[in-house]
This record gives C-alpha cells, sequence and structure tokens, in this order.
C-alpha cells in the first residue's frame, strides 16, 4: 500500500519535471509534552532539514514542487531527578529529537517573473517517524502542512534559493504539541 501511494505522489513529478533541486538546512522548534501534569521540551532547540525534489508544471505565476528528504523535530528543556523520597536531587538540560522521512507537495506562488523572485508557497505533508532519542513509537505517521516564503534566481540552467516555513502538524506523535520552524537553501538544475 505504502508503494502505491508513493507512485501516486510521484507519478507527476517524473513525467513532468523541469527542476531538480536540493535543500539543506536547519529546523528550530519546541517539542511541548505533557506528562503527570508537567511540560517538558518546551524551550528552542535546532535540528537539521534536507531534501532533493523536482519543480513542475511551471507557469509565469506559479509551479508546483514535490521533496523527499529527512526532517529532525527537536525541543530541549530542563528535567529535575530526584531519589526515592522525591527530593530533588539534581537539574539537567535535556534534549528530544524525533527523525522523520518528510516527502511533501507545495505549489509554489512567484511574486515576480524575472530577476530575483520572491515567492509565497503551501502544501501538505506526510512525516514518517524513524526514530528518536527518548522513546519508542506507537504512531508513526504524522500529517500536516507547510506555510512559508522565499526567494530563487536562475543564472542559465542553474538555480539558487532561500526558502523558511512553519510546519503544522495536523496529528501529534508521542502526544508532543510541536512548534517546528524551517529555513533552508536549495541548489537546482533546470531540466527544461
Amino acid at each position: 500500500m505504502r508503494k502505491i501511494i508513493l507512485i501516486i505522489l510521484l507519478l507527476p513529478a517524473l513525467v513532468w519535471g523541469q527542476d531538480v533541486k536540493i535543500e539543506s538546512g536547519v529546523t528550530f522548534g519546541k517539542l511541548n509534552q505533557e506528562v503527570a501534569g508537567n511540560t517538558y521540551f518546551k524551550d528552542f532547540a535546532f535540528g537539521f532539514y534536507a531534501t532533493a525534489g523536482l519543480n513542475y508544471l511551471k507557469k509565469r505565476k506559479f509551479n508546483f514542487a514535490s521533496n523527499v528528504g529527512v526532517l529532525q523535530k527537536v525541543g530541549s528543556g530542563k528535567v529535575t531527578f530526584s531519589d526515592a523520597l522525591g527530593n530533588n536531587q539534581y537539574i539537567i538540560r535535556q534534549a528530544f529529537r524525533i527523525d522523520y522521512l518528510t516527502l511533501n507537495t507545495f505549489i509554489e506562488c512567484n511574486l515576480k517573473e524575472n530577476g530575483i523572485i520572491p515567492f509565497a508557497f503551501g502544501g501538505p505533508r506526510l512525516d514518517y517517524a524513524m526514530n528518536s532519542n527518548y522513546v519508542d513509537f506507537n504512531e508513526r505517521l504524522a500529517f500536516g502542512a507547510t506555510l512559508g516564503t522565499g526567494v530563487k534566481y536562475a543564472v542559465s540552467r542553474l538555480l539558487f534559493g532561500f526558502r523558511a516555513g512553519y510546519l503544522i502538524n495536523f496529528n501529534k506523535i508521542l502526544q508532543t504539541d510541536d512548534r517546528t520552524f524551517s529555513s533552508s537553501i536549495m541548489f537546482g538544475y533546470k531540466i527544461k
């Protein structure tokens, strides 16, 4: 079933792909996790973000983009350790990280046609939780959307760009309420 969904999502990109690109950057966010009335990992931390993808169905004012890659959602916070009597022994700062395989499709709306092109983008995202440094998973699939803005510039057949986005989740993994942002640079090559 997963292979069929992947084929359906990627088939348009493979048939009508016009630009090949890679993106790499950082994520920054927090993972608010409620445990026994306490909120943990509510401070911002940094993670990693990298994708490879295609732009397709390019028109003057918009195009579609599909990407597959890895994404880290992170948070940090103070964790208090107590003895058997409940007395606080020591406090440490600990990071919580969830590594995802991510698949997304965006529509990019170009605000200009030539030169340095600012654009706004948005679209659905499917994330598969691969591992975590903190706990095991009961549920691994996260559905969401990404909204953001960026700039791109083409020199001959080469593409350069910067993208910043906000990653919205529609369902929760491990009962975390995450607030994650991404920022990345893009390098690409025009096929057509």
